[in-house]
């Protein structure tokens, strides 16, 4: 079988570790070809050779982390090049495999759909855009500008209406979007974010030297964000978090990673001489694995408008270490489902940090809590979001 998967993110090695990685690793295990189209950026790091595998670039400035305004500059011509791309392969595909975001590849799945007339087209649906953008008051549904959700919201109909199969991340996910669009009950299925554990790496490091290395406290309870730090995580919350944490003894909050609003957060830690927080830049995969594992409590962020449910991947990584989970979120996203009903974790309303704070407490004081919420995390994680799942729904429909 021929598998072709769309990526707005680099892929250069199919054996680093990730929810695309993973799923795509199956393919290649099972004996099926496969062609990766992704972004080729400034900083480009030669693909590693594989058999049944190639990697097609398309040259184009960053799709991710940047400003709103660069991003649907750099997204235009992402997908003008990449049409470009698709209607010079003479290819014929069996699947045709993508996610969201960007909705912006209708256009090109357009042009697929006429090439590739017996291939499965399969969305993994990440997050429903231009709902999430409305939900933060960053598209105006009336006015003048209006015309832009209009435009979006047709675009996004017209990408379900391409897809054969949408793969979305959960009960709720799959609730909402049919409550929007009922005519999709036929193609709508459960596909949740799920990783490969047979590559969980094996960290042999000890507890101290890390910390020392990334000058963290050893003797305090680490509780760590890693991801994007941008509009969507909540970023007035976070720091209101962070101040009122100074007040907590033994505790210890790190945020990892990057994003419009990451050196917001870093200048408040400095200019608020911040004793208990700290911020470093986006590490590899590798690097956080290992500083993952010896911290204490992972921490995830929404902000709390929002109205789709939104489900992190961050949450696998965190699961995966045995970590219990505070989620600071909106209400619509069933996250607090999964930590409450199976006690992976606790859950809070991004709209008050002393809540946080009382929560956050009582994990830090009672070491015996966190460890039985990080056992039941890992136990969860074994029995639902593993790759071989994923990979299973997706291939029942070839």
């Amino acid at each position: 079988m021929k598998v072709l998967f769309i990526s707005i993110t680099p892929v250069y090695d199919i054996e680093e570790r990730g929810i695309y990685t993973d799923l795509l690793r199956c393919f290649i295990k099972d004996g099926h070809s496969l062609t990766v189209v992704s972004p080729k950026m400034a900083k480009f790091t030669t693909p590693k050779h594989y058999e049944n595998v190639t990697f097609d670039y398309v040259n184009v400035g960053s799709l991710t982390k940047v400003h709103p305004i660069k991003k649907i500059i750099n997204y235009f011509f992402f997908t003008q090049k990449l049409r470009k791309t698709v209607r010079q392969s003479s290819v014929q595909y069996d699947l045709v495999l993508y996610s969201t975001p960007p909705i912006q590849l209708t256009s090109v799945l357009k042009v697929l759909r006429q090439q590739q007339s017996k291939a499965v087209f399969y969305l993994m649906l990440k997050d429903i855009f231009p709902q999430n953008a409305v939900d933060l008051n960053m598209i105006p549904t009336k006015g003048l500008m209006s015309f832009l959700y209009r435009y979006y919201n047709k675009m996004e109909l017209r990408l379900y209406q391409l897809s054969d199969y949408i793969g979305v991340m959960s009960p709720a996910n799959k609730t909402y979007l049919l409550n929007r669009y009922q005519n999709l009950s036929s193609k709508v299925e459960l596909l949740p974010n799920a990783i490969d554990l047979t590559s969980s790496p094996i960290i042999t490091s000890d507890k101290i030297t890390v910390r020392n290395q990334y000058g963290l406290p050893v003797d305090k309870v680490i509780s760590v964000f890693g991801g994007n730090i941008g509009k969507p995580q909540g970023i007035d919350f976070i720091l209101d978090v962070i101040k009122d944490h100074e007040e907590v003894d033994n505790s210890f909050l790190l945020f990892v990673g990057n994003g419009t609003e990451y050196d917001k957060l870093s200048s408040f830690i400095f200019s608020n001489n911040i004793k208990k927080a700290q911020c470093f830049p986006q590490l590899s995969k590798k690097e956080f694995d290992e500083l993952l594992y010896h911290c204490d409590i992972g921490l995830l962020f929404l902000d709390y408008r929002f109205t789709f449910p939104n489900f992190p991947s961050r949450i696998l990584s965190y699961f995966e270490f045995s970590k219990p989970v505070l989620a600071a979120t909106d209400d619509a996203t069933d996250i607090k489902d999964v930590l409450q009903q199976y006690q992976t974790g606790k859950w809070v309303m991004s709209r008050s940090p002393e809540t946080f704070i009382t929560d956050l407490k009582s994990l830090v004081e009672d070491e015996s809590l966190r460890n039985q919420l990080g056992k039941n995390a890992r136990h969860y994680l074994e029995q639902y979001w593993t790759v071989d799942k994923a990979y299973l729904t997706i291939l029942s429909h070839l």
